[in-house]
């Protein structure tokens, strides 16, 4: 029911921070409106911008978080109309964990990217992503309630929270990299000469999934945050260091 008050050890959370409840924002004129839920003519869900001028609930949180994210250099580059999202929760999120940690590290396996990456010209639409029943589509309106909602995780803003929560980043990398560097080619090559024709295609099947750019391999990223732990804990980040480009 709650976080322990202090803990040696390791947490793992693998896509955790893209389930968070997320902001939406789209750019006008180059300023940031607020995107919220109303009710169309035809009775369904539609969104809504405004202005966050102060009058609603978390207006001010909300402008405060879109100037640092996209100061006024990086949100001219974006194009008019630009969508994106972030997730408030981030910060308080890492902080409770920092606070917890008395020695050990944090593992987390999202798909996200470094802010850069995360809001460029190109991703216009932003990266909220809807699923129902294994399909994926962009409506977040079809089946409320029904749909599973997420939205991918900038990177940056985890590497910011951790420094603030005093935790060192020891690593970022794509999830390919990661297993790759952590050995998962003998691993796998040990499964593959105990299992029959069934067991080695489904093997292949998975490891593919796992590991090919079109795939989980490039879009998920594992960031790995440390408190009084040696550089060892980081050997499976060794074959691939993204951390220059948070």
């Amino acid at each position: 029911d709650a976080l322990p008050a202090r803990f040696d050890g390791v947490v793992f959370g693998n896509e955790v921070l893209d389930a968070l409840p997320c902001e939406r924002f789209v750019l006008r004129a180059g300023a940031a409106r607020r995107l919220g839920v109303g009710v169309g003519d035809d009775g369904r869900f539609a969104w809504r911008e405004r202005v966050p001028d102060g009058t609603h609930d978390g207006d001010a949180e909300f402008t405060a978080a879109l100037e640092r994210l996209l100061p006024p250099p990086l949100r001219a580059e974006l194009p008019e109309g630009y969508t994106g999202e972030f997730q408030p929760a981030i910060g308080p999120w890492i902080a409770a964990l920092g606070a917890l940690l008395g020695r050990g590290a944090v593992l987390l396996a999202d798909y996200g990217l470094p802010r850069r990456h995360y809001y460029h010209p190109q991703r216009a639409g932003g990266t909220l992503r809807c699923h129902y029943r294994h399909l994926a589509h962009d409506d977040p309106f079809v089946y409320p309630g029904l749909t599973d909602l997420s939205a991918w995780v900038d990177f940056t803003a985890v590497a910011e929270a951790a420094d603030d929560a005093g935790l060192e980043v020891a690593g970022f990398s794509t999830q390919a990299a990661v297993l790759l560097a952590g050995g998962i080619e003998a691993r796998l090559a040990a499964a593959m000469e105990r299992g029959g024709a069934v067991e080695r295609a489904k093997l292949a099947h998975g490891a593919r999934q796992l590991l090919l750019p079109g795939e989980m391999g490039e879009s998920v990223k594992l960031m790995l945050l440390t408190r009084g732990i040696d550089a060892a804990a980081a050997s499976a980040f060794s074959l691939q260091d993204l951390r220059g480009s948070l």
